[in-house]
């Protein structure tokens, strides 16, 4: 096994389960570097107990097969039947560094399938049968080595499918809300790679009760800029609720999750499609993509996403226009042999180890429930709250991502703190503080008076106490009630709007998704 990135490792291990289990069969496994992309790699074999053999040890021993998930003319040096395959859906990137050319997508150029002029791979795995005529044309002596085997990693994606409500409750994603995957592939024409900050603007206009965000980044993009710069750059969207997927994770799992997708030219965005997710496009991915490739007729095809405009509305409008069949029509071009690469490719590699496969063939193995990355829990969020004929609709939106929400979508929020906010700017401009840790009535009081001496903006605060909830005001009434939140956002719309507070206020609350009927009973003026 010859791993040169993080990328082609995840690749290869979707298709060792193919021969791993024959006891005849001994893995051994090797990186061939040179790579620019190989930070985190050797933290992550370590962690798999994955251990390397030389180079030089590795192009001095004769294998009965050698396979890879990259094609490099150093492969050429390793003795034994060499099978390789693309790392992503099908052959589609142009990198003339690699490829000497600005046409030829990487995997399939003469300049990384031949050595001395002769074309050194065994078989080269293709993922569709058009792919041959872009064989035939970027390097005719390679093509009858060419062989059909499908895609391993989305046959695994679709049989996995059945455990998608599984991989939502492992996220934390509900029944009633909506999970929204952000896909990135690598370099300056990706989803990343553009000045408009669409993960943060996401994160910060999708309501974060209704929706969830989880953000996958290639691989290439962690082992460019290290795990902590990234942790640097999405701190405020992951204590706003974004969950951040690591590259040794299970991305594929992420995927079938998903309600939607917003990506740009990488796998993800492409297996996304494919699975009949709604798609929205983002980035400049044309410029990195081979003509005639199915990714660039996919980028074509795709509907964009406007980064400046309303993308709360976009989304909700690419749930009621979705036609899944459209670029399914596009993305089925490169992913051929459905359901059947597994059966080829364990044949081709049975064949050129010259053995027998075993009787039973093995059995396609789920994917790992996902384990991303979270920050810390939202402390202070905006309200907004829409109160009409004793209905109360309220949305909250992170308020640490307020620069990334548009001028008009700040029309009528309010500020809501927890206690626990350390943020001394948000505890005192905040109009209601909540305490969501339950106190005795006493000490919720106590608690009450003090907060509304220290947070000089605050109308109001409420508490959680062992089985209800006190709000006071700053005016000194209490009241009691049963939900912490929507019991004092409840009473600071209806005083907002001219409501005049009496004995008892009750109103239908409204909020992610459910409804309640809540009820503020006045008690008096707290002591002191």
């Amino acid at each position: 096994m010859v791993i040169r990135t993080l990328t082609s490792l995840v690749r290869l291990q979707d298709v060792v389960p193919l021969i791993d289990a024959d006891r005849r069969v001994m893995l051994r496994y090797t990186l061939d570097e040179g790579s620019h992309f190989t930070a985190g790699l050797h933290a992550h074999l370590a962690a798999c107990d994955i251990p390397l053999i030389s180079w030089a040890e590795a192009s001095n021993t004769k294998f009965d097969l050698v396979l890879a998930a990259h094609t490099n003319a150093s492969l050429a040096e390793l003795d034994g039947p060499l099978v390789v395959m693309p790392h992503g859906a099908g052959y589609n990137r142009v990198l003339p560094s690699r490829t000497a050319s600005d046409t030829v997508p990487v995997g399939l150029s003469r300049q990384e399938l031949t050595s001395q002029g002769e074309v050194f791979p065994t078989v080269i795995g293709l993922s569709h049968e058009r792919q041959i005529d872009q064989l035939r044309r970027s390097c005719p002596p390679a093509v009858n080595r060419a062989v059909v085997i499908g895609d391993p990693t989305w046959d695994r994606l679709v049989a996995s499918r059945t455990r998608r409500d599984s991989y939502r409750r492992h996220l934390g994603v509900t029944a009633d809300q909506r999970l929204v995957v952000i896909s990135s592939t690598w370099d300056v024409n990706s989803l990343l790679g553009q000045p408009e900050r669409l993960v943060e603007r996401l994160v910060a206009q999708l309501p974060m009760d209704e929706f969830r965000v989880a953000l996958v980044l290639h691989p290439n993009v962690w082992a460019h800029h290290g795990v902590n710069t990234i942790l640097g750059w999405f701190r405020d969207c992951l204590d706003s609720g974004l969950m951040l997927i690591q590259p040794h994770d299970s991305w594929q799992a992420t995927l079938i999750a998903a309600d939607a997708v917003v990506g740009d030219h990488g796998s993800v965005s492409f297996y996304g499609a494919a699975l009949g997710h709604p798609f929205l496009k983002a980035g400049n991915g044309l410029r990195d993509l081979a003509e005639e490739s199915t990714t660039a007729a996919f980028m074509r095809g795709a509907d964009p996403i406007e980064p400046l405009g309303d993308l709360r509305a976009q989304i909700e409008s690419c749930f009621v226009t979705h036609d899944p069949s459209y670029l399914r029509a596009i993305t089925t071009q490169a992913l051929g042999r459905k359901g059947e690469s597994w059966s080829v490719l364990r044949r081709v590699l049975y064949d050129l180890m010259a053995l027998e496969p075993p009787a039973s063939a093995p059995r396609m193995l789920p994917l790992n429930a996902p384990e991303p990355l979270r920050g810390n829990d939202v402390t202070a969020c905006h309200v907004t709250a829409s109160l009409r004929d004793g209905r109360l609709q309220l949305e909250r939106f992170p308020a640490v991502l307020e620069q990334f929400r548009r001028a008009t979508d700040v029309e009528e929020y309010f500020l809501v703190a927890d206690d626990e906010e350390t943020d001394h700017r948000l505890r005192a401009s905040a109009e209601i503080v909540i305490r969501s840790t339950p106190l005795p009535k006493d000490h919720a009081l106590e608690w009450a008076r003090t907060t509304l001496a220290e947070c000089s903006g605050a109308t109001m605060v409420a508490a959680a106490t062992d089985d209800h909830c006190l709000v006071v005001l700053r005016s000194g009434e209490v009241l009691r009630s049963q939900d912490v939140l929507g019991s004092a956002a409840a009473l600071y719309s209806w005083l907002a709007t001219g409501g005049v507070l009496g004995d008892e206020l009750s109103l239908e609350l409204r909020r992610h998704g459910s409804t309640t009927q809540l009820t503020l009973r006045r008690l008096g003026a707290a002591a002191g």
